[in-house]
């Protein structure tokens, strides 16, 4: 069992002009979003879940 945020942030899509994009939003709403890419092949599960609730915490 994960106790990571990350780990259970829902995944939602979006259809583009040539494929389905996943994304999972985290973290406070408001603000500027902060995108992170993945290399060729990579999957959304490959960032570590530690890592994402570090940058997706309300530091304000």
């Amino acid at each position: 069992m994960s106790t990571y945020l990350a780990d259970k942030a829902e995944n939602l899509t979006v259809e583009g002009s040539s494929a389905t994009f996943t994304y999972r939003r985290m973290g406070p709403q408001g603000g500027v979003p902060l995108v992170l890419l993945q290399r060729f092949r990579a999957t959304i599960d490959w960032w570590d879940p530690e890592f994402l609730d570090y940058l997706a915490a309300d530091t304000t």
